[in-house]
This record gives structure tokens, sequence and C-alpha cells, in this order.
């Protein structure tokens, strides 16, 4: 997974690509058509409906989470219907409160730091 992004302080979400390039973004955007790939994945991860908004922001929280990145922490899916007590245990790791389905994404998201090939 990409490391902790940050745009002029603000942060960059997986599913909020702005006019403002990333660190990422740059170095992608000096081969034009891997940065326009990017940033259709991205697009199409978060609007084609194949993977539940709820449970991408699940694992994205968890992710930054793990990343201490506290910018990426402090973005945030509005209609994903993630409580304050389900944020308290992403950032514990604590995949108690959560469904089967949202805890096996939950387990992926836990490797992709570390062990992501």
């Amino acid at each position: 997974m990409l490391p902790c992004l940050e745009r002029s302080g603000m942060g960059m979400s997986w599913r909020a690509l702005a006019d403002a390039p990333t660190p990422v973004e740059r170095v992608l955007g000096l081969r034009p058509e891997l940065l326009a790939g990017y940033r259709r994945f991205y697009r199409t991860l978060w609007r084609s409906g194949t993977v539940p908004r709820r449970i991408l922001e699940l694992t994205r929280l968890r992710i930054a989470a793990i990343h201490d990145c506290e910018a990426e922490w402090a973005v945030r899916d509005r209609h994903a219907g993630v409580d304050a007590a389900e944020l308290d245990a992403l950032r514990r790791g604590d995949d108690a409160r959560f469904s089967a389905a949202e805890r096996a994404a939950l387990a992926v998201a836990e490797q992709m730091p570390y062990a992501h090939h």
C-alpha cells in the first residue's frame, strides 16, 4: 500500500484525487499514461460499487492507522456509516465488532502494508 500521503497538509484520500498532485502523482506524472491509469483505478474502485463503500472505508482507515497517518485518518467518507466506536476499534486493530465480510477485508488490510506481494 502507498505510504501516508499529504496534500498541502490535507489528507489524500483513495477516493479524492484533487488538482494538486501528491508526491506519488508527481512521480507517476512523468509517465502520463500511468497517472491516468492510477486515477482511473481509484475512481473505479470507489464508484463501481463492486466493493461496498463501507468496506473500502474500513480498510482504508485501518491501513491509515497502521501507518499512523493522521492526514489520511482525518479524511472521512460520511456515507460509509462508520461510527466513533468503530473508528476506535480500527485504531486498536480490534475487529470483533465488524461483520464476517468486514473482518475478512480487514485481515487483508492488515497484510497490505507489510506483505502486499
